[in-house]
C-alpha cells in the first residue's frame, strides 16, 4: 500500500485544482462581505485521496488550514483584525462525501496560521466536499495581496 494521494479537484468536474486552475474569488471584494470562490465549478471542492487508484493508504486526522503564499502564517487574512475578534478570514466546512462517511459540518470555522477544522478520514479512491469562503471584516486594509491564501491539508497515516 501506497502513502495517501491527496488531491483538490472542483465540482463535478475532472479538474485539478493546483497553480495553473488555482481556486479564485471575485476581483474587489467589499469589506464587510462573505464570498465564495467567483467559478462556479470550484463550489464545493473535491477533496480527493488517491482519486481513481484505491491503493493509497488511509488519510487520518484530516485536518484543513490556510497559509499565505510563502507557506507560512504571515498577513491580515491570517491574523485578523479588531473588528473579527483577531480571527482568520478563511472559512471552511466539510459537508458531502463519496465513498466515506459524511462530515455534514453545518456551519463554516475560521481557519489560518495554527488554526485547522478537522474533518473526517479519507480513505483511498474517496473524497469529501471542502467549502471554503472569505469572511472579510469591515476594518481590514485593502490591496493587492489581501487574500493571498493558500488551502493547506495535514493529515496522518499508517503505513
Amino acid at each position: 500500500m501506497s502513502n495517501p494521494a491527496p488531491s483538490l479537484y472542483e465540482n463535478a468536474a475532472d479538474v485539478e485544482i493546483n497553480d495553473g486552475n488555482p481556486i479564485v474569488f471575485p476581483a474587489g471584494i467589499s469589506k464587510g462581505s462573505i464570498v465564495s470562490p467567483s467559478n462556479p465549478v470550484q463550489v464545493p471542492l473535491h477533496l480527493w485521496n488517491d482519486k481513481g487508484g484505491g491503493s493509497a493508504a488511509l488519510m487520518e486526522n484530516v485536518k484543513l488550514g490556510v497559509k499565505d503564499a510563502s507557506g507560512t502564517s504571515e498577513g491580515q487574512f491570517i491574523d485578523g483584525t479588531p473588528l473579527n475578534g483577531n480571527q482568520p478570514f478563511y472559512e471552511v466546512r466539510s459537508y458531502g462525501a463519496q465513498g466515506c462517511v459524511d462530515d455534514a459540518q453545518a456551519g463554516y470555522q475560521a481557519v489560518g496560521g495554527d488554526t485547522y477544522r478537522n474533518i473526517g478520514n479519507i480513505p483511498a479512491n474517496a473524497r469529501r466536499n471542502i467549502w471554503v469562503r472569505v469572511n472579510v471584516p469591515a476594518d481590514a486594509d485593502s490591496g493587492d495581496g489581501i487574500l493571498d491564501g493558500l488551502l493547506v491539508v495535514d493529515y496522518t497515516f499508517t503505513p
